[in-house]
């Protein structure tokens, strides 16, 4: 019987190419999914978000925004960890976002407030997708200048979902809520669904990134209670508790 000789060259090509098929059979880890966040407000420090300017926490609530401001944009976001991308923020992925608040600026006024996500954490609009991460995000806004809220991809301004959907403008509570789960995204204005919409394909849509607060042109919010439940991976969320 015949013995095969390998040369060292073909037994490297044979392991390589064995190497290549157990690299592809290897599972692919789960997304980044940040922890269960609850937050009433009952301490004047912030040292669980991420924030920018302009706010102050008393009596259990977060004032946010400035009324002189016309064009800056005004951010807090949760949970705060210094992630993959080298930032701080923690990255949700498939989640539940939830908030109770009012409008404390006028409702004259053009400005309002929004409950921000999937964010790379920078706060800023941008005009372009040279980085489909890069100030990218989706918000639920809250605003009087249009008369009703809107889910809009940040950038170019990109409604998702449908137009405008009329509601209250006033400085009453109300409740907020934002579902998003692989490309599924959900908007609930009062516990009323307002929007289901697909997100873009990549790479005009976000997969990713911060969950906050943000408010813009001149808007001022106040928020008693913000709870973040992980969905599909990640622990389940804590019961929401509203003042």
């Amino acid at each position: 019987m015949s013995r095969r000789f390998w040369s060292p060259l073909a037994l490297l090509a044979t392991l390589a190419s064995l190497a290549s098929v157990v690299r592809a059979a290897a599972p692919i880890p789960p997304p980044p999914n940040g922890p269960a966040f609850l937050d009433n407000f009952d301490t004047p420090k912030m040292k669980r978000w991420v924030t920018k300017t302009e706010f102050k926490v008393s009596g259990g609530k977060l004032t946010l925004g400035s009324p002189t401001d016309n064009r800056g944009n005004i951010y807090v976001y949760a949970a705060p960890v210094k992630n993959l991308k080298g930032t701080l923020y923690t990255i949700y992925t498939n989640f539940r976002a939830e908030m109770r608040a009012r409008l404390v600026s006028d409702p004259k006024m053009w400005g309002g407030f929004g409950l921000w996500f999937r964010t790379n954490g920078a706060g800023q609009y941008r005009n372009d997708d040279r980085n489909p991460d890069g100030g990218g995000g989706y918000c639920f806004n809250y605003i009087p200048g249009i008369g009703g809220v809107q889910l809009v991809r940040r950038a170019h301004s990109m409604l998702l979902g449908g137009p405008v959907k009329p509601v209250p403008m006033d400085q009453n509570w109300h409740t907020f809520r934002v579902d998003a789960v692989g490309p599924n995204l959900s908007a609930y204005f009062d516990g009323k669904l307002m929007y289901q919409a697909v997100s873009p394909e990549k790479p005009f849509g976000y997969t990713n990134g911060a969950v906050g607060i943000g408010v813009l042109n001149r808007g001022v919010v106040e928020v008693d209670s913000f709870r973040i439940t992980p969905l599909g991976g990640g622990a389940p969320g804590p019961v929401a508790t509203t003042p």
